[in-house]
């Protein structure tokens, strides 16, 4: 993790790179806003600076933790750059506890927020080809489809219409289905999947048993007619139903660098997609992915 230090006081940058070099950061300290900005991850930054300066570094670094260090004299000043975009401040004299505390968790909640990110843009992409269905049905309804990419776009499309979560579940729990008692259906969809696989006498069985809640369900194959469920049937050739339905780790690692390449460095790429930087460069020159 790359830590960017401005502070025009030496001695306080020195301690604080010290501080945050022994729980395993990599420090690089700057006087002033005018030298040329290193990468990095997270930055601390003193606003005895121009204020167009400040301003810009802010707007400039805006998917990045930026915390402020500021005298008490100036908090005021502090405060119209939280306005602009910096996440927090702290005071000098600097407590330099809270200050780790502060920047470990701006770190945490950027990383969640990049990885929040990334499921979406995925789901997006995954999700970038329409499914035509017909939309005036009731809950319970259970979708008929060969392909399973084009029956979650339909829960999900059904759930956004609703303005609800989806909720994936899989039906087979041993011997018993799922108990939906206590369920919170004001604001979930649960969606149901693992009946392929289950004995006829048994997907009766959940069948009716999941009649009574507002579910949708997943079976793939022809659309059987239940009591109290409404049937999507979704037809999809089977010569477009494997391509389009699974990306290969090329693709798919191609995707995410060519996405976040700019906005976050190799090592947290390397870390969101479980594998090692020198895999990742490996990745790169195979897939002509340069910076």
């Amino acid at each position: 993790m790359r830590l960017l230090i401005i502070e025009e006081e030496m001695y306080l940058s020195n301690e604080i790179a010290m501080n945050f070099s022994e729980i395993g950061y990599d420090c690089i300290e700057k006087k002033n806003l005018n030298a040329k900005t290193a990468k990095f991850d997270v930055a601390i930054l003193s606003i005895n600076f121009p204020k167009p300066d400040i301003e810009n570094f802010i707007k400039t670094h805006h998917d990045k933790p930026v915390i402020l260090l500021t005298p008490q004299s100036k908090i005021d000043k502090a405060v119209e750059f939280l306005e602009l975009g910096a996440d927090t401040f702290t005071d000098k004299p600097v407590h330099m506890k809270l200050l780790i505390i502060k920047v470990q968790f701006y770190v945490k909640y950027y990383n969640r927020k990049f990885n929040l990110q990334l499921k979406d843009d995925t789901i997006k992409f995954i999700f970038r080809e329409p499914v035509s269905y017909l939309t005036t049905h009731n809950l319970p309804v259970q979708i008929n489809s060969n392909s399973t990419i084009k029956s979650d776009y339909v829960a999900f499309d059904i759930a956004k219409k609703q303005n609800k979560i989806i909720v994936p579940i899989n039906i087979k729990k041993g011997d018993r289905p799922y108990r939906l008692r206590g369920f919170d259906f004001e604001n979930f969809i649960p969606y149901i999947t693992g009946m392929t696989s289950l004995p006829p006498s048994t997907k009766d069985y959940y069948m009716k048993y999941l009649s009574q809640y507002p579910v949708i369900i997943n079976r793939s194959g022809k659309c059987h007619e239940h009591e109290g469920f409404d049937c999507i049937k979704i037809k999809t050739p089977t010569k477009e139903f494997l391509p389009r339905d699974i990306l290969s780790i090329d693709e798919y690692i191609q995707f995410v660098v060519e996405k976040f390449q700019d906005q976050v460095s190799d090592v947290v790429l390397a870390k969101y997609l479980k594998i090692d930087r020198k895999t990742l460069w490996n990745k790169r020159q195979k897939l002509g992915l340069k910076r």
